[in-house]
C-alpha cells in the first residue's frame, strides 16, 4: 500500500492537473512513476456511483443532472469504459460524456459572461463575437477520497439571475449583438466603434482624426509585406528628400544628409514612419504606373506634395 504522503501527492496532482469547466472531472496528469493510478472494475464502479449520486444530490438543475446520470450509466452498461484502466483516461471519458449530455459547447464562461451579459442587458455595451459558453451557475468542488486515490469535480450549486430580466446566460450563452467569428471580433468591434464615433463627432477635423486612427488599426491587423523589388519602385529623389531601400528590405526616408527613418507599409502605396505617426507618406503614380510623387499627409488634413526628380 502507498504511504500517506504519496497518496496526498497523487490526490493533489489528480485534482489540480486538469479541472474541467462545467463538471470539472480531473483528467490527465504526468509525473511520478505510478501516476496516473490504475483503476480496476471496482474502482470505476465506485467512482461512477459517486459521480452520479453527487450530481443527483447537488446539481442545481435536476433535469440536466438526470440527463447526465442516465447518459454515463447507459454508456457504462454498454461497456464504453471497460478498457479504460488508467484513472486519467477513465475520468476524461466521463468528463466528455457528461459535457455532451449537458450541452456544455464555447471558451468564454462564468465571470466573463456575467460582465458582458450585465452590460448588454443594461444597454451599456454592444457585444461582438461568438456566442459564449453558457456557464452561469456558481460551482463548488466535491471530492471523493480513498486511501489510494482522490477524485474531484466541480458541481454547479447555485444560479445567477439578472435583476432586470430575471434570466441568465446559463445553457444559452451571451448572444452577441454582432455575431462574427472570434478571430474577427476585435476588428469588427473596432470598426463598429469607429462608425459610431464618425456619426457623433462634429467637424471635419474630428472626422479626419477618427479615420486616421482607423487606418492605423486596419494596417496593424493586416500587416503588408513588400518584396525588395516592390520597395524599389518608391526609391528615388523627391525635391530635397530621398527614399532608398535598406539592407533589411526596409524603405528608408532621408530628409537630411546622414539621416534616415524607416517606414512601414500600410497598403495602397501608403506608408507610416516606424515609431512616429504624426505624418504619413502617400506615394502616387502617373498614368503608366510609375511612382512620380510623394504626398506628406498630416492628421489635420494638410498635404505637402513633392514630385520625383530623378
Amino acid at each position: 500500500m502507498r504511504s500517506r504522503s504519496k497518496v496526498r501527492q497523487v490526490a493533489i496532482r489528480l485534482v489540480c492537473a486538469l479541472v474541467f469547466t462545467g463538471f470539472g472531472l480531473p483528467g490527465s496528469a504526468m509525473g511520478a512513476d505510478d501516476f496516473p493510478p490504475a483503476v480496476g472494475v471496482a474502482d470505476r464502479a465506485e467512482i461512477l456511483t459517486w459521480i452520479c449520486e453527487t450530481l443527483s444530490a447537488r446539481y442545481v438543475e435536476p433535469e440536466v443532472a438526470r440527463a447526465m446520470v442516465d447518459e454515463v450509466r447507459a454508456r457504462a452498461a454498454a461497456g464504453a469504459y471497460d478498457t479504460l484502466d488508467a484513472a486519467d483516461a477513465f475520468l476524461l471519458a466521463l468528463e466528455q460524456d457528461l459535457r455532451a449530455a449537458s450541452n456544455d459547447s464555447g471558451q468564454t464562461f462564468s465571470a466573463a459572461e456575467d460582465f458582458a451579459y450585465g452590460l448588454q442587458q443594461a444597454g451599456r455595451a454592444t457585444v461582438i463575437g461568438e456566442r459564449s459558453k453558457g456557464g452561469g451557475h456558481p460551482v463548488g468542488i466535491v471530492r471523493m477520497i480513498r486511501d489510494d486515490m482522490a477524485v474531484a469535480m466541480q458541481v454547479p450549486n447555485a444560479k445567477s439571475v439578472h435583476r432586470k430580466t430575471g434570466t441568465s446566460w446559463e445553457g444559452v450563452g451571451v448572444v452577441p449583438d454582432v455575431e462574427v467569428t472570434a478571430s474577427r471580433a476585435l476588428e469588427a468591434a473596432y470598426e463598429a466603434a469607429a462608425a459610431v464615433l464618425l456619426e457623433r463627432v462634429d467637424g471635419e477635423d474630428a472626422r479626419r482624426r477618427v479615420e486616421w486612427a482607423r487606418q492605423e488599426f486596419r494596417a496593424g491587423l493586416r500587416p503588408v509585406m513588400l518584396s525588395r523589388d516592390q520597395l524599389r519602385e518608391y526609391a528615388g529623389q523627391y525635391e530635397g528628400r530621398s527614399v532608398s531601400v535598406g539592407s533589411e528590405d526596409v524603405l528608408l526616408y532621408h530628409r537630411d544628409v546622414g539621416s534616415s527613418r524607416p517606414m512601414v507599409p500600410m497598403g495602397g502605396d501608403l506608408f507610416r514612419f516606424e515609431g512616429y505617426d504624426g505624418v504619413r507618406l502617400q506615394f502616387e503614380r502617373d498614368d503608366s504606373g510609375r511612382v512620380d510623387r510623394v504626398v506628406a499627409l498630416s492628421p489635420d488634413g494638410s498635404r505637402t506634395v513633392r514630385r520625383r526628380s530623378d
